[in-house]
């Protein structure tokens, strides 16, 4: 059914009955893996002049998230060129808070976490001073055995042998 045709229809309804729009109850394991981490790529990185840089913007992740909640939990059809105007619809109706109610709690909170979890994943594995030291290591040990090898050259060698 269409998200404009649902609020049409249900708008006078007060017994209307949405777990019927439901089509799934619960989401394999590996399809939540899926979502959460497109959720992420798409609401957490920038690009700034050619370098993808990550961003944490949870007011964009919570609009993702519920707008794929209903994608993924409901029957409900929509353009997706028009997905804010869907959302705002939905709000404004109060159906959203009707169709997020129909969908297990249980699937809702697994997949919050497994945001949580991911958005700390990459802050822990990108932000940090350890993580900033093991991405670079590998650049300042090579930058150590050019010198190295610079110093135990026998040019420098011969050098280093007329000081003394």
């Amino acid at each position: 059914m269409k998200v404009d045709e649902l609020i049409k229809f249900a708008k006078g309804k007060k017994d209307y009955d949405f777990s019927q729009r439901i089509k799934l109850r619960y989401m394999p394991y590996a399809e939540k893996c899926v979502l959460v981490k497109n959720a992420v790529e798409v609401t957490s990185y920038i690009t700034v002049n050619g370098k993808k840089l990550y961003k944490r913007n949870t007011a964009g992740m919570l609009f993702y998230f519920t707008m794929k909640m209903i994608e993924y939990y409901t029957d409900l059809e929509y353009e997706k060129d028009n997905v804010v105007i869907v959302y705002d619809a939905l709000m404004e109706s109060g159906l959203m808070e009707k169709l997020m109610q129909e969908i297990p709690e249980s699937e809702i909170k697994i997949l919050r976490g497994m945001l949580d979890m991911e958005r700390d994943d990459i802050e822990a594995n990108t932000r940090t001073l350890v993580s900033y030291i093991e991405t670079k290591s590998d650049a300042f040990e090579m930058a150590f055995d050019k010198l190295s090898e610079a110093l135990m050259s026998p040019e420098i060698q011969a050098k280093i042998a007329k000081k003394d």
